[in-house]
Protein backbone atom coordinates (compact mmCIF):
# COMPACT_ATOMS: atom_id res chain seq x y z
CA UNK A 1 0.00 0.00 0.00
CA UNK A 2 1.38 3.30 -0.43
CA UNK A 3 -0.28 6.63 0.69
CA UNK A 4 0.11 9.99 -0.77
CA UNK A 5 -1.25 13.21 -0.91
CA UNK A 6 -3.70 12.79 -3.86
CA UNK A 7 -4.74 9.79 -5.20
CA UNK A 8 -6.18 11.45 -8.19
CA UNK A 9 -3.33 12.77 -9.29
CA UNK A 10 -1.65 9.64 -8.96
CA UNK A 11 -4.69 8.23 -10.97
CA UNK A 12 -4.20 10.63 -13.93
CA UNK A 13 -0.53 10.03 -14.13
CA UNK A 14 -1.14 5.48 -14.06
CA UNK A 15 -3.55 6.31 -16.87
CA UNK A 16 -0.84 8.59 -18.81
CA UNK A 17 1.90 5.76 -18.21
CA UNK A 18 -0.11 2.82 -19.55
CA UNK A 19 -0.88 1.12 -16.04
CA UNK A 20 -3.86 -1.13 -15.50
CA UNK A 21 -6.47 0.09 -13.37
CA UNK A 22 -8.19 -1.95 -11.63
CA UNK A 23 -10.09 0.21 -9.53
CA UNK A 24 -10.76 4.26 -9.75
CA UNK A 25 -10.55 6.54 -7.27
CA UNK A 26 -13.28 6.05 -4.98
CA UNK A 27 -14.28 7.32 -1.44
CA UNK A 28 -14.20 4.57 1.35
CA UNK A 29 -16.43 4.95 4.54
CA UNK A 30 -13.39 5.30 6.62
CA UNK A 31 -11.64 8.60 5.22
CA UNK A 32 -9.73 7.63 2.49
CA UNK A 33 -9.94 8.05 -1.42
CA UNK A 34 -8.58 4.63 -2.90
CA UNK A 35 -7.03 3.38 -5.95
CA UNK A 36 -6.22 -0.16 -7.31
CA UNK A 37 -3.80 -0.59 -10.23
CA UNK A 38 -2.08 -3.46 -11.42
CA UNK A 39 2.40 -2.47 -11.98
CA UNK A 40 3.43 -4.16 -15.26
CA UNK A 41 4.61 -7.21 -13.30
CA UNK A 42 1.26 -8.18 -12.10
CA UNK A 43 1.20 -6.94 -8.38
CA UNK A 44 -1.66 -5.47 -7.16
CA UNK A 45 -0.97 -1.25 -6.30
CA UNK A 46 -2.79 -0.23 -3.43
CA UNK A 47 -2.29 3.79 -3.60
CA UNK A 48 -5.13 5.77 -1.04
CA UNK A 49 -4.80 9.48 0.23
CA UNK A 50 -6.48 10.70 3.38
CA UNK A 51 -10.20 12.84 2.68
CA UNK A 52 -9.46 16.17 3.46
CA UNK A 53 -11.38 16.99 6.42
CA UNK A 54 -13.35 13.59 7.01
CA UNK A 55 -15.45 13.08 10.08
CA UNK A 56 -16.98 9.75 11.56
Amino acid sequence: MFVVDNTDEVFKIAKTEGFEVLSEPTDTFYGQRRLLLKDPNGALVDVSSPIPNFEF
